[in-house]
């Protein structure tokens, strides 16, 4: 039996008091939470235990059918409740101190098979992000650009192109793009994920995979924040979600953790379908050293050129 008792909280007077002293891990809360104060589009919960406050648990419809989890610890918890909840989430994260959000992961029984990102925050002074040549910011305007390289690359766990075209929207009205172009088309881009007067974050950062490894994530972060800070001295972080060229702030750790994640595409048949695609990939890499074809190795054992590159 759940030793737990939730309060479900039904406007933005009841959920701010409650969040806004949990910033900089709750800034996404804050954020949507004042832009639909009726909640309309998002659900909230405030978990007690004993008659104290323990955690907070908010979801927020991304579109139909899908939605993001928030769980705010303040105390270690361990229910199968909050379990299921996260496990039916399209995209989720965890906040709280570190061993408190260890413990709860530890729970999750698809933790091996999601993707990982740690957040970190930082507070920084105004001038600390120098500019950067190369980003500009991209208005409502280009917001069909915006969706087709989004759509391209990364996605954001939406199944159709109405889904992302009204995520990309949502954003775009928080503030504009920020974007690196080469020759006319869009190589890299971030969009601000929340905004208070004190903390911003971003979210979706994707580089054109092409491009990666070329520094344009970093270019992409001191835009965001020059671009958005609007006098903000705190940045949250970059939530990453499919797409590998995502990346965090990691300097000025605190205790404080947060853990976004984000469960694979599934179907029926996917498991075999992966074991086969893996199989496939390691025996068509003749130099690869987990899997090398017997004919590509010489009589001591060392690997040889393939036989069809030996001269004569």
């Amino acid at each position: 039996m759940s030793t737990f008792s939730i309060e479900r909280l039904r406007t933005a007077r009841e959920v701010l008091p409650l969040v806004e002293g949990r910033l900089p891990v709750s800034i996404d809360i804050v954020d949507r939470v004042g832009r639909t104060p009726q909640g309309s589009h998002w659900k909230a919960h405030a978990v007690h235990r004993a008659g104290s406050l323990v955690g907070f648990f908010f979801q927020y419809r991304l579109c139909r059918g899908k939605w993001e989890a928030i769980l705010l610890l303040d105390e270690p918890i361990a229910d199968a409740t909050f379990e299921r909840l996260v496990n039916r989430a399209q995209v989720w994260s965890i906040g709280g101190p570190g061993d408190h959000v260890a413990t709860f992961l530890e729970r999750l029984p698809r933790l091996t098979r999601l993707t990982k990102l740690e957040m970190f925050h930082e507070r920084t002074p105004p001038d600390y992000w120098t500019a950067m040549p190369g980003a500009v910011s991209l208005g409502v305007e280009h917001s069909e650009r915006l969706v087709k390289f989004f759509s391209h690359h990364e996605r954001f766990g939406i199944p159709t192109m109405a889904g992302i075209r009204e995520f990309v929207g949502l954003a775009l009205q928080r503030g504009p793009a920020v974007v690196v172009e080469e020759d006319g088309e869009i190589v890299g881009g971030v969009l601000l994920g929340a905004a208070t007067p004190d903390w911003i974050s971003l979210d979706g950062l994707t580089v054109r995979p092409d491009r990666r490894g070329a520094g344009l994530s970093t270019v992409l972060l001191s835009g965001g924040a020059r671009i958005w800070s609007n006098g903000a001295v705190g940045m949250c972080g970059v939530r990453a979600t499919t797409n590998p060229g995502g990346y965090g702030l990691h300097a000025g750790q605190t205790d404080w953790f947060a853990a976004n994640l984000r469960p694979p595409k599934r179907f029926r048949g996917h498991q075999r379908l992966r074991v086969l695609a893996l199989k496939f990939q390691e025996r068509s890499k003749p130099w690869n050293t987990t899997y090398i074809r017997p004919e590509y190795r010489g009589e001591d054992g060392q690997l040889r050129n393939r036989p069809d590159d030996e001269p004569g």
